[in-house]
């Protein structure tokens, strides 16, 4: 009797990874040897694709995916997300907690989300809960605590000795700070009726990301964006090269920071390029990482075989006043931001007469908003990120190379003020049919940002949130953008030839153009070209065997 085959689970890490070669253009033949699975398998995973996808997009991290072989959820999946939003919302004001008071509130949640099934929240569902968030350790004890100006000077000296110790310079000492993005927020007055803008501030999270931004002293360093959104790969992703995208992109259910999301950036993004850059400046191979300390920083982050690459926490009543990061370069970053969706909005309006603001809004993809984050983070100069430190660090700008940092930067960049605001207003202005805008209509925008991010929801609001976030995953898979949308077609690579020809033409009769320019353009004419070649006798290959 023939011995029965054992059957090969793989994990659902590796079965995007399989959808995502695929989608490259790689064979099922090649994914099946590296994979040592049969073609029937990778078969059921492509026409399984969307439930793959869709099942994806709701694990809580990464790092789950890398062990799970099954679809199933969690029992009582609506109460553990409602008890992780309440608990991160509770560590960021400061909220002391413990086990106890996690258990009573999760049982709080059960009775408003499934009161009609038995739930228990015992010592070990408690346990498999922070397991599967990367809780390490529950038991804040003692009162909130509030900003205290005498503990951040105590702070402030004690990171001086450290830097003064350790013999650190500003291009060594780095800060990371996430932010929320409400990447399609406009003012109210710029919608034509009032029912587009009545819904509750919380209600707009569907179009919400995490933005960590990650820079050293100087602003000589500045790592990519790194952009967390709820898709594992959005619609507008497809047929992208996902390395390439000038962020470095990850995604989680809720698109929200967790532990495992920052251990994987901070060992495979920030320890590489950090040492990478340090090299290339012929600086010592050390470096100091300040951060809050948020529940999803890990504490024991720090590895053995990293001990130059040290971290240094925030207290909790000190960060409000002394993060870098809080100190004008997030409010920078989100300017610049909302200049370019003005920008690429009016451009649309422009281009289209037959659409509205309300239909623009939701063509703004994904890639979108990678491209224009990355745009706005590349502008804010070096000068504004040393200002930033300041607090924490008051004669920081003795310790920089000022020629490295001012040049034909203008000066209100950090605080962003007047001109700033002029020209978000003349943006503004230019949008059709909207009420009158006023500068104190640009302030009110800005301060929307800040009140979403400063946002209390009660429990009625955290199960509205999870329940409605749950339809929407149930009934879309990419979890963010719910318009369905035609799939584009991969662009062949003459049409890239004829394309990129197209653009070296356009780039040539412009006086701007650099000789750079014209080279860059032709290099990649060139590759479509040699591309295009190897398919079309690749096809005569294929036809040379046909009956």
């Amino acid at each position: 009797m023939s011995e029965m085959r054992k059957r090969k689970y793989k994990s659902m890490e590796q079965r995007l990874q399989a959808l995502e070669r695929l989608d490259k253009g790689e064979s099922v033949q090649s994914i099946c040897k590296d994979l040592n699975v049969g073609k029937s398998t990778v078969n059921d995973w492509r026409r399984n694709r969307k439930s793959i996808e869709g099942f994806c997009t709701q694990i809580d991290t990464e790092k789950v995916l890398e062990k799970r072989c099954t679809l199933r959820k969690a029992k009582h999946e609506l109460v553990e997300d409602a008890l992780w939003l309440w608990f991160v919302q509770e560590r960021r004001r400061g909220t002391p907690l413990s086990g106890p008071i996690l258990k009573e509130k999760a049982m709080i949640l059960h009775s408003k989300l499934q009161p009609e099934e038995a739930f228990v929240a015992s010592d070990g569902w408690l346990s498999r809960w922070k397991k599967r968030h990367g809780v390490h350790f529950i038991g804040v004890c003692g009162e909130k605590l509030s900003a205290n100006p005498t503990a951040a000077t105590d702070f402030s000296a004690r990171f001086l000795k450290i830097i003064d110790d350790e013999n650190f310079c500003p291009e060594q000492i780095y800060n990371i700070d996430e932010t929320g993005l409400s990447f399609k927020l406009l003012p109210r007055k710029t919608f034509a009726t009032p029912q587009e803008t009545s819904a509750p501030g919380f209600k707009t999270s569907k179009d919400r990301i995490t933005v960590a931004l990650c820079s050293n002293a100087s602003g000589t360093h500045k790592l990519p964006l790194f952009v967390i959104g709820k898709a594992a790969k959005p619609r507008a992703f497809k047929n992208i090269n996902m390395d390439a995208l000038p962020v470095y992109y990850r995604s989680q259910k809720s698109a929200w920071m967790d532990t495992y999301l920052f251990r994987e950036w901070f060992v495979c993004e920030f320890v590489p390029k950090v040492k990478k850059h340090l090299a290339k400046s012929k600086l010592p191979a050390k470096a100091l990482l300040l951060l809050d300390n948020a529940p999803t920083h890990d504490e024991h982050l720090q590895c053995d075989d990293e001990k130059e690459i040290k971290l240094l926490f925030l207290p909790p009543n000190v960060t409000s006043l002394q993060q870098p990061m809080d100190q004008g370069v997030i409010e920078c970053f989100k300017r610049k931001y909302r200049r370019k969706l003005l920008s690429e909005v009016l451009s649309k309006l422009e281009t289209d007469d037959s659409l509205d603001l309300t239909k623009v809004l939701k063509s703004v993809n994904m890639k979108d908003v990678v491209y224009m984050s990355a745009k706005a983070y590349d502008e804010i100069p070096p000068s504004t990120f040393v200002k930033s430190w300041k607090k924490l660090w008051p004669n920081i700008e003795d310790s920089v190379d000022q020629n490295n940092t001012t040049a034909d930067e203008p000066n209100n960049i950090l605080d962003g003020e007047p001109d700033d605001n002029a020209a978000l207003l003349h943006d503004l202005q230019q949008l059709p049919n909207c009420g009158p805008i006023v500068e104190e209509d640009v302030l009110e925008w800005i301060n929307m940002e800040k009140e979403l991010d400063n946002e209390v929801l009660n429990d009625d609001e955290i199960v509205e949130c999870v329940i409605r976030q749950d339809n929407e995953m149930n009934n879309d898979a990419d979890g963010a953008e719910i318009e369905e949308e035609d799939e584009e077609n991969k662009m062949s690579h003459a049409e890239g030839k004829a394309a990129l020809q197209l653009a070296a033409t356009y780039i040539e009769q412009q006086k701007e153009a650099t000789a750079v320019d014209v080279i860059f353009i032709k290099k990649w004419r060139e590759f479509a070209h040699k591309k295009s070649l190897e398919t079309k006798i690749q096809k005569k290959v294929t036809d040379y065997f046909k009956c």
